[in-house]
């Protein structure tokens, strides 16, 4: 920096006026359309004139000197710090004696005669010295600049354990039916050795469908954020309504999955002792069923019997708690109708014997004093077009009512599905799985 200060005080001062011939001479070329560049503290121009010249700060050069350039460049440069240094005192020193070695015949001869360099001249010889020294001085600012300019590298943990990732197994059959198999989607945190899985949690999550086929895709972002966080996530597909199984062919088929899970908890990493449930809409019908009537014969199957269907804890999102309620308050005019959900699943006309499976899949009716429930969390939007947003606050009243432990969360305003779901909410469901299971 203060070589700069002085090489620019010396040119202003000692060498002004060779600055302002070269700067004239740099405005009358740039106004004919010539262009240059910075070099160092230089400004260059490339003019059409087979050689090159240093007035001051100011270079002129040859243009189309390809690999040449750079030398001729460190060269001219090497002149103006003459010119700065000698001030006036260049011409005669520096600049005439050039020009009559550069341009003179006899002397072009004689150097091709004794194969004398033209850098060998004293104005030469001086100005590549000088020019070296700059380039070697910027060449070593300009190292010393990118390794400045580089910042560190900084470090990561290495993660050992793997933890906060999770793997995804698709389709895995845990029953089948009529030929067909039935299948649910397995996400578990990264195994750290296949051989000897650690044992976590398990939270099995049913997708609301209307009792059809779940989509088992819809909520495999969200659940994958949880089994990151080290729990094992089934979400599991059953038999549809549509297809003629009526109630309760979808509560068997998940009670099944539960066993199966509860069956293979070696290979998949579950530890059996702490099993979640949690669904929406018809699948939180389908938790709150599976939470209410743990080891009720009435759902059991053949497959797996050995093994407990019961579960720790219960999620639930705006699901049915009592359907001949929500049939009679907000669906009475679809009674009538063979092809409405509720009349696939339970059967038609909406006779006692129908009301009667309404009745058995309605979680409300299985909670009375005295029975070893688990712990539910329940949420619901006030705004729900779907399934009304009492049919939570009953089945939360009565469990609190019987002893149980029960939470329950509203969301004002909040439709079915869609902008009921929020970061917020997640978390709250996350948090309480995390605590309780």
């Amino acid at each position: 920096m203060a070589g700069r200060v002085i090489y620019y005080f010396l040119q202003c001062t000692w060498g002004l006026v060779l600055n302002l011939v070269g700067g004239l001479l740099w405005v009358f070329l740039h106004l004919k359309g010539a262009r240059g560049f910075r070099y160092q503290n230089a400004t260059v121009t490339y003019w059409d004139r087979a050689s090159s010249m240093a007035i001051g700060t100011f270079i002129f050069l040859e243009k189309d000197l390809g690999k040449e350039e750079e030398r001729i460049l460190y060269h001219e440069y090497g002149h103006t710090f003459q010119s700065a240094w000698l001030g006036l005192l260049y011409l005669p020193v520096i600049a005439v004696p050039s020009l009559i070695w550069a341009n003179s015949k006899r002397l072009d001869r004689y150097r091709r005669r004794t194969a004398t360099s033209y850098y060998k001249f004293y104005p030469e010889r001086w100005a590549d010295r000088i020019g070296i020294w700059q380039l070697r001085k910027l060449k070593s600012i300009e190292g010393k600049k990118r390794e400045m300019d580089y910042p560190e590298i900084p470090m990561l943990p290495i993660n050992p354990s793997l933890e906060g990732f999770a793997l995804l197994q698709r389709d895995i059959a845990y029953t089948s039916c009529d030929g067909r198999d039935y299948t649910l989607d397995l996400l578990r945190p990264w195994p750290v050795d296949e051989a000897a899985p650690v044992k976590y949690p398990l939270v099995v999550f049913v997708q609301g469908s209307a009792w059809t086929t779940p989509d088992r895709n819809y909520e495999l972002p969200q659940l994958g954020k949880l089994a990151a966080e080290g729990f094992v996530v089934a979400t599991v597909g059953h038999r549809s309504c549509v297809d003629g199984y009526k109630a309760p062919a979808f509560l068997q088929d998940v009670k099944t999955a539960i066993r199966f899970l509860r069956a293979h908890a070696d290979v998949y990493g579950i530890d059996p002792e702490r099993v979640c449930i949690w669904g929406t809409s018809s699948g939180g019908n389908t938790a709150l069923l599976v939470g209410t009537t743990g080891g009720d014969p009435r759902f059991l199957t053949e497959e797996y019997k050995e093994y407990s269907d019961a579960v720790q804890l219960v999620v639930e999102c705006f699901g049915p708690t009592d359907l001949n309620a929500m049939v009679t308050e907000n669906y009475q005019a679809m009674v009538d109708d063979p092809t409405t959900i509720f009349a696939m699943l339970c059967g038609h006309p909406f006779t006692d014997e129908v009301k009667e499976v309404m009745a058995m899949i309605s979680p409300l009716n299985y909670v009375e004093a005295g029975k070893d429930l688990p712990p539910f969390l329940l949420l619901h939007g006030t705004g729900d077009p779907v399934v009304d947003y009492t049919q939570s606050t009953r089945m939360y009243k009565k469990l609190l009512d019987n002893g149980y432990d029960a939470t329950m969360y509203q969301v004002p305003g909040a439709p079915h599905e869609g902008s009921f779901w929020s970061r917020e909410l997640l978390q709250v469901i996350f948090d309480y799985i995390k605590a309780r299971l």
